[in-house]
């Protein structure tokens, strides 16, 4: 079983309840629906990689708020887009794949990207963002990091970067059906546009 949202705000869509995982300001939910049309800053894409014999390989790859994740982990389930502020104005937006099980809905991969003039630094991302998830003391271990010159926090299921002074990125995965390697993949294949 992946990690699930502890209920702060609730969405209600075609009779489902979403929740999020932190207390916000506003928020707006996009369920992923076949044959809706999605702005490219914020699409699912799925790439397919041809070889002699035809189709190798189908990847998924995200673009959300302006950071493509080229990697994504095969097998995860339906995509939904959420967008929200918080209480100081740090415009958030989240891609999260979910997968049913018989106890319900659980989070597959969840990755945020956050936009604020106060996220200065590295340090200061980390500052901000550890405190606001507001995850039990236990899961909120983070080891500092360089990958492709860039400091990452990263954590049992969680790494976290700030990608350009005024935007931080997260990314969370269900460590329990996917390998840290698998974190680190859609880390390492993440690019600002």
């Amino acid at each position: 079983m992946g990690f699930r949202f502890r209920a702060a705000a609730a969405v209600v869509s075609a009779g489902a309840i979403i929740t999020l995982s932190t207390p916000v300001a506003s928020a707006t939910y996009a369920p992923a629906t076949p044959g809706s049309s999605k702005s490219a800053s914020n699409a699912t894409k799925l790439n397919v990689e041809r070889s002699q014999s035809g189709i190798k390989m189908a990847q998924r790859s995200a673009t959300i708020h302006g950071i493509t994740f080229a990697k994504l982990p095969q097998g995860l389930g339906a995509m939904s887009t959420f967008e929200s502020t918080t209480d100081d104005d740090t415009a958030v937006v989240s891609q999260v794949w979910e997968s049913e099980d018989e106890e319900g809905w659980t989070v597959d991969l969840s990755i945020s990207v956050y936009r604020s003039p106060g996220l200065t630094s590295p340090r200061a991302f980390h500052d901000w963002l550890v405190p606001w998830q507001e995850r039990p003391v236990d899961e909120a271990q983070y080891r500092r990091t360089i990958v492709r010159r860039t400091t990452v926090w990263i954590g049992h299921d969680q790494a976290f970067w700030l990608a350009e002074p005024g935007v931080g990125v997260s990314v969370r995965l269900d460590t329990k059906r996917w390998s840290i390697g698998d974190l680190h993949k859609v880390v390492h294949a993440s690019v600002p546009n």
